[in-house]
């Protein structure tokens, strides 16, 4: 046990932010604009998302459970969208990217 969760849970969360950002990746795909890859970041996966041509940074999404609900998340924790609006997702990562 690790403070108080078992390895079995630790790994579960891992798989499911795994399939969640796996989602999230195949639909940033479809965009030809846009380009990305799973990461590791502070022991957990994001997802690095760029766009083609663009000159700024990535920018990187992880995926945690919060308010009782799985969602997309930067990396800083600030909350995206709730896993299941896929394309509201999208939006907000191209936003950023737009922006940068």
């Amino acid at each position: 046990m690790f403070m108080g969760v078992s390895w079995h849970a630790i790994i579960a969360r891992r798989d499911e932010r795994l399939v969640h950002l796996d989602t999230l990746r195949a639909a940033v795909e479809t965009r030809p604009a846009l380009a990305c890859g799973v990461v590791e970041r502070d022991n957990a996966p994001a997802l690095s998302v760029v766009r083609h041509g663009g000159t700024g940074p990535p920018v990187e999404v992880g995926c945690d459970y919060a308010r009782v609900a799985w969602w997309f998340t930067w990396t800083d924790g600030r909350l995206i969208k709730p896993v299941q609006d896929i394309d509201g997702a999208v939006a907000v990562l191209i936003r950023e990217l737009m922006r940068l």
